[in-house]
């Protein structure tokens, strides 16, 4: 008889929980498998991730532990969730900002090449028209003087 009750089986309780983000599972696992660990030793129940199916199997003897560490993971995936968007966009927020100080150092580099393109520009218009009237451009030959020019 002993050997009857020693083999006896008692119901098992199965929840499945399914993730997006493989990301997340490393909260649920925790450092060296404390949080699985902890959660096996606190409530009894096993922990099995899946990362084909994506899917978290909780496994134990009564319901109600099975319920309680499926709230916890299900608390876990969210914070980790959470925390994984809010680095996202810290990292979003950061490239932005280092884009936006890249492009205002390029607009003021570019300013400064206008500037000095126009100044060129000024140079040789003055070279080519001059607002003295002794000198005149000569194609080819550039500005000469005017050996003509009477006042």
């Amino acid at each position: 008889m002993s050997d009857s009750t020693s083999k006896m089986t008692y119901p098992t309780w199965i929840n499945e929980i399914y993730y997006t983000k493989p990301e997340s599972i490393g909260h649920i696992i925790g450092k060296k498998g404390f949080y699985i660990k902890k959660l096996f030793r606190d409530f009894g129940c096993k922990i099995i991730i899946d990362k084909e199916k994506k899917s978290i199997l909780i496994i134990g003897q009564d319901e109600l532990s099975v319920y309680k560490v499926t709230v916890k993971v299900q608390e876990k995936l969210l914070i980790s969730w959470k925390y994984i968007e809010i680095n996202f966009h810290k990292e979003k927020d950061s490239i932005i900002r280092d884009l936006s100080k890249q492009i205002k150092k390029l607009e003021s580099q570019f300013k400064l090449l206008t500037s000095q393109i126009k100044e060129k520009d000024d140079t040789i218009y003055k070279l080519k028209f001059p607002t003295s009237p002794k000198m005149r451009y000569i194609e080819g030959y550039g500005m000469v003087y005017d050996n003509k020019f009477r006042l």
